[in-house]
């Protein structure tokens, strides 16, 4: 019976009935099967030639002739996923005067479009080269993307408008991120959001050794639409960041006004920023940089200004918290009150800034410290009190701690001995000794979304000291802006 149906189809061609262009897309089911979406046009729709596009695996094989745009008819021709049937998009073909000045048409279709759908989303004009010029308009809906690309030649010139169905419901940003479980692997994330989840092109990156083969379709912000690429841990398939792409952000506007578009996007959602630069003065490239951190990720902005050009990138990074504790029993912000009241034991500092005890941490008898600011914790210390006659024993409880630590937080991003004074570089055995005069410093250190951790085996008058510090990055201005003061009022 179908194929009967199809058959006539051909030879009733010239009987169709026309439709009206926003009507007829606004009438799509985009879930539609190709077989069903015939049946349902049937009289509209006629079998065309088979055409197939490498470029997103569909084929054609229908048309519909006889689609009203403003005064003028197009042809719609029908593409559904070469595999599933699925119907997948509509391209227009217009039967246009290839010889009209190209602005004079770009005008005329902008007009016809924009009665119909209100203003573009996207509009981008690339008039840079004299040989091709190419004029793109996007609307993205919530059930379906508009989208014009008119090129421009020598003698000639191509205008088409597609249509793409949506197989995803759009989210907010904040939404999507609100909804993230962090500590998952790459095949939860792709079973958690079917619908949205695309295979993309591998990519590795070698700054953090991660690994993006999916990317998450649908993401919004502000009047902003795009994606989200997912970025997993090469080696245990873990989670790591999100880089997000908005397909209707203008980079090429002026910066500063770029930069305030954004912010004024960004703030009301996430709030001021924890962290904020602007650089202005370089003659090379300017900085402006933002960093929000949430409970369960950081969310930063890097805009980098050359002379000519901008580039603004929007990630996320998954925040890990044992127990969601940042150090011991407390997290950042917690007043020095609470965090008494969790540990339980006397305090034995003097300054009101700190709160200290005595504890053992890996074996190893030492202080541990938590500083406040304004009462508020934002940074925190072990100091380790035991003592050794071989001085190249503190190098050994250096190098433990370091790979305890990396058992914890993976290996660290810095790890290395620093000479201010190479006297006794040469001697291996002396080299505690040389650490007691001040001479080497062993360091290492974890630079995290949310805290820095660093590991420090140093030394001055003949004594040395290991110390874990642990350093809020949300508080960081605070804390620098009190020991400024303090400095200041000391002078």
């Amino acid at each position: 019976m179908f194929l009967l149906m199809l058959v006539n189809l051909i030879f009733i061609s010239s009987t169709l009935a026309q439709v009206d262009f926003l009507k007829f897309i606004q009438s799509v089911d985009w879930s539609s099967s190709e077989k069903d979406f015939v049946l349902k046009n049937s009289t509209i729709v006629v079998a065309g030639e088979h055409r197939y596009s490498d470029y997103d695996k569909s084929v054609c094989n229908y048309v519909v002739n006889g689609v009203r745009f403003g005064n003028s008819l197009c042809v719609a021709n029908i593409y559904v996923d070469s595999v599933t049937k699925v119907l997948k998009s509509i391209s227009f073909s217009f039967d246009i005067d290839k010889k009209k000045d190209p602005i004079i048409l770009s005008q005329e279709m902008d007009n016809v479009l924009i009665n119909m759908l209100g203003a573009p989303n996207s509009i981008k004009n690339d008039e840079s080269s004299k040989s091709l010029k190419h004029y793109d308009r996007s609307w993205y809906g919530d059930k379906y993307n508009i989208s014009v690309n008119h090129f421009v030649f020598t003698r000639s010139q191509i205008y088409s408008l597609t249509v793409k169905g949506l197989s995803y419901k759009r989210v907010p940003l904040s939404q999507f991120l609100d909804s993230v479980i962090w500590d998952c692997t790459e095949s939860e994330i792709v079973n958690k959001y079917p619908a949205s989840i695309k295979e993309k092109s591998h990519y590795y990156s070698k700054y953090d050794k991660t690994v993006s083969n999916y990317s998450i379709e649908g993401i919004t912000l502000g009047g902003l639409f795009g994606y989200a690429s997912v970025y997993v841990d090469s080696a245990t398939k873990k989670l790591s960041s999100f880089s997000f792409f908005f397909e209707n952000l203008d980079t090429k506007k002026d910066s500063k006004v770029l930069t305030k578009e954004m912010d004024d996007i960004l703030t009301p959602i996430f709030g001021v920023p924890d962290k904020k630069t602007d650089e202005e003065d370089s003659k090379y490239v300017n900085d402006h940089d933002r960093t929000w951190i949430k409970d369960k990720y950081a969310l930063n902005v890097k805009q980098m200004v050359f002379s000519s050009s901008q580039i603004y990138s929007l990630t996320a990074k998954g925040i890990s918290s044992p127990g969601g504790n940042d150090f011991r029993v407390a997290k950042w912000g917690d007043s020095k009150e609470s965090i008494i009241q969790k540990e339980g034991k006397p305090n034995d500092a003097i300054d009101d800034r700190l709160y200290m005890f005595s504890d053992f941490v890996a074996g190893m008898s030492c202080d541990v410290v938590y500083i406040f600011t304004n009462n508020i914790l934002t940074m925190s210390k072990y100091i380790f009190k035991d003592t050794h006659t071989n001085k190249n024993e503190y190098i050994t409880d250096f190098r433990k701690m370091v790979s305890l630590m990396t058992e914890k937080y993976g290996e660290p991003d810095y790890n290395k001995p620093t000479w201010s004074n190479s006297l006794y570089k040469d001697e291996p055995d002396e080299y505690g000794f040389a650490v007691s005069l001040g001479h080497l410093i062993y360091s290492a250190g974890w630079l995290g979304n949310k805290t820095n951790i660093l590991v420090l085996l140093s030394g001055e008058n003949y004594k040395q000291s290991l110390i874990i510090q642990y350093k809020s990055l949300k508080f960081q201005d605070l804390k620098s802006n009190e020991d400024k003061q303090k400095i200041i009022k000391d002078l």
